[in-house]
């Protein structure tokens, strides 16, 4: 891999403010975190019965979507958009066990997963980091190693794993940014995203879904951290206007093409996540 223009400035590591990717590393048994992301932790192991099962739930969805693409949509390329730390079962892991020729370009703009998204991959040729920032598709695309590992004339998935709701709605509206990404990708491409949600009604008739999730919103910001813009269903749904969704549709992250009985854990249920494919 080619990184020598892009070293990230270790300096820029803030251990003082709470990073969205070494607290959730830290649920999924990563190392690499500070006193500031802990506090994040305790926050939600106060406020939630399990966040460490949550968190591997949406891990767990990540692999089986990668799985699913490789293996039943015939995927051989993706964009891997704000990865987070690398933990085991990485998506390039998971897609070239199925198909070792498949290429993953992994982008993010937290200078700890630069430096270690790079190590990772330094021994991978179809493999990539770029240093970006996802709001900003347009500079994200047109990066030279994108377009060097992946072609854009054949289906590519783009991955939004627990991103979108970390971005607020200005100055550009989350909708606007994936729009630009929809429209960058070509046809036969899929689209799979998970998102804390507010739960339609069907699914939270007793309130308590929506009770949750603004409990997690005020708690993060209390913490410091940028983030917990979490947004209604239909909200969510939108970000794959122009696309067909894959059944089951938009569903709790855990019922979406589950490999077997359904463990269930108390966020699951403001835990979305879906595919759509672009026709």
């Amino acid at each position: 891999m080619d990184s020598a223009d892009t070293t990230p400035d270790v300096a820029t590591i803030d251990p003082n403010t709470p990073s969205v990717a070494r607290a959730y590393s830290y649920l999924l048994g990563g190392k690499d975190y500070y006193a500031a992301d802990l506090a994040v932790v305790k926050f939600l192991e106060e406020t939630f019965k399990n966040p460490y099962a949550s968190a591997m739930t949406n891990r767990r969805w990540l692999h089986r979507v990668v799985r699913w693409l490789t293996r039943h949509a015939g995927i051989d390329q993706f964009l891997d958009c704000g990865s987070g730390l690398p933990t085991d079962d990485n998506v390039h892991q998971v897609a070239q066990r199925l198909n070792p020729e498949a290429r993953v370009v992994y982008s993010d703009n937290d200078p700890t997963v630069q430096a270690h998204g790079r190590a990772l991959l330094e021994d991978n040729d179809r493999s990539v980091f770029v240093a970006a920032d996802l709001t900003d598709p347009d500079t994200l695309l047109n990066d030279p190693a994108v377009r060097r590992l992946l072609d854009f004339d054949r289906p590519i998935a783009m991955i939004q794993c627990f991103t979108l709701h970390h971005e607020p709605d200005e100055p550009r509206p989350v909708a606007d940014v994936m729009r630009t990404y929809v429209d960058a990708l070509p046809r036969g491409s899929y689209v799979a995203l998970t998102h804390i949600t507010y739960p339609p009604a069907a699914d939270d008739p007793d309130g308590s879904g929506r009770a949750m999730v603004d409990e997690l919103r005020r708690g993060i910001r209390d913490k410091g951290m940028n983030s917990g813009y979490f947004r209604e269903y239909d909200h969510v749904r939108s970000f794959f206007d122009g696309l067909e969704l894959v059944e089951p549709g938009l569903v709790p992250a855990a019922d979406w093409w589950p490999d077997g009985p359904v463990p269930r854990n108390e966020t699951d249920a403001i835990v979305y996540g879906g595919v759509g494919k672009k026709v």
